[in-house]
């Protein structure tokens, strides 16, 4: 359970003086009777509302713990898939480097063709 705000010692200080023996006599000593069972019954009621208050913030508390949770397995799972995007995109750009190597090397080639054709040409005229 959650850590809880409320003490119940307020309570409980009641409940003592309620058992004690007043030294007052009859009318004295039920006016203040009714006066501590008056204050008891409010400090029990502000005892359990701060109960139901904290129970609801407990709860609150283990919604978004969940939601937390909730959240960070989706960020795991953004961070796998920008892992892997990175590496296809780094592959991408070594293919890329290597097609351009290549085609410069066929370019070369060509014109190489190209000036053997020229010279044969050339020769055979």
């Amino acid at each position: 359970m959650c850590r809880s705000t409320c003490r119940a010692t307020e309570v409980i200080g009641l409940q003592f003086e309620l058992m004690q023996p007043s030294p007052n006599n009859g009318e004295m000593e039920q006016q203040s009777s009714v006066e501590l069972q008056t204050r008891l019954s409010m400090a029990r009621e502000r005892m359990n509302t701060l109960i139901r208050a904290d129970a609801e913030r407990c709860r609150e508390v283990h919604e978004l713990q969940g939601r937390v949770m909730s959240l960070e397995r989706e960020l795991c799972s953004h961070r796998e898939k920008a892992t892997e995007a990175e590496a296809k995109a780094s592959e991408f750009r070594a293919r890329l480097v290597r097609a351009h190597v290549l085609r410069e090397r066929l370019s070369t080639e060509l014109q190489q063709l190209k000036q053997e054709l020229l010279l044969h040409d050339t020769k055979k005229k």
